[in-house]
Formats: structure tokens, sequence, C-alpha cells
């Protein structure tokens, strides 16, 4: 530590890390191959702005059981969350209620990807609207009528819903998942 004129000892930095020491990544692979897993705070949230629907890795049954619970007992046609897959850190699921018919709405789950080639989201290996490269992106588009896609998004079932916040991989892929969602030109 160094001392200033005020003789109050001045805070130091920490020493920069080695070029060597990897960060986490959502590709970074630890014991048995299974994605580094870095906890997101609800500070941690809000500095990132993620948006309330991205929940982190959660089982399927999970997410129906969180669903079923944000909407109160019965699951609402259109009400929706987003998890991280338990496996692979870099894909997601989309779980929503879905009704069809006179038939009570059930959950509903759908892979969500970004294609390697263009960075484009797509759901089940398909593309639903205007091509989006964020994930925050394709979510607002689905929120009104689009072409194809059976079911306009509705209630947001947020990670509170869940019982506090879930671990989100983190790595500097999230700002660019969570960015203005606009289509490439």
């Amino acid at each position: 530590r160094s001392i200033t004129g005020s003789g109050r000892p001045k805070p130091v930095a920490p020493p920069p890390l080695a070029e060597s020491t990897p960060k986490p990544t959502p590709n970074t692979k630890v014991d048995g191959g299974r994605p580094a897993r870095v906890p997101l705070s609800d500070a941690d949230r809000a500095a990132d702005e993620l948006p309330p629907w991205l929940h982190g890795p959660m089982e399927k049954a999970a997410s129906t059981d969180t669903l079923t619970q944000g909407c109160g007992g019965t699951i609402e046609h259109g009400a929706f969350l987003v998890r991280e897959r338990i496996d692979h850190a870099d894909e997601f699921v989309l779980c929503v209620g879905f009704q069809k018919g006179d038939a009570p709405s059930k959950a509903t789950h759908h892979h969500v990807t970004s294609r390697a080639e263009d960075g484009v989201f797509v759901i089940n290996k398909k593309v639903f609207g205007e091509p989006r490269t964020t994930l925050a992106g394709l979510i607002e588009q689905l929120m009104a009528p689009v072409a194809g896609w059976p079911v306009v998004l509705g209630r947001v079932i947020p990670v509170s819903s869940s019982g506090g916040a879930q671990p989100l991989s983190r790595g500097d892929s999230i700002r660019s998942i969570m960015g203005s969602g606009r289509p490439k030109p």
C-alpha cells in the first residue's frame, strides 16, 4: 500500500490476472466435461440488465413446475420463461404455456440456439419472423404474432418464481446474447 498525503493508506488494485488464467465462459469445461457455472447474483443481473425471464440451468420438469407456480397453479396460454440447458451453457430452452382447443394449457419446451454460420437465433432449428442475432430480440419479437409460431408470448415468469436467482453461465457472450435484437443488415 502507498500512503496518501492525508496519512491514510491508499488502496492498491490487485494485480491483473495472468494471461494463462482462463476466465470461465459458457464453453469452459470443468470436471466431467460439464460447462463451468459462474453464479449471477441479483446485483449482477441488474448490472448486466438481464431480463427477468432468463433463468439459469434447469431441468425440464423443474421449468414446468416453475411455469405452473408462476401462473398460480394453472399454466396460462402464452406464459413463458427461458432456461439455460443443463449441459450446454450456450443453448437455451423456451418453456411456454400452450393451449390447443378446449384442453387446458400445458408446458411446451423449445430448443433455442444461435446458428454458427450467421449468429441468428433459431427455435427447433427454424427461424421465426425476422432473423434475430440476440436472444432478447427473438423473445421480444415473439411477444407479438409471428407467422408460423403458434403462441404469442405473454406473461413473463421471472427468476424470483423459481425461489431466487439461479446460477447462469456467464461469459463475454452474455452481453451479445442480450443485445439490441435488431436483425443484421
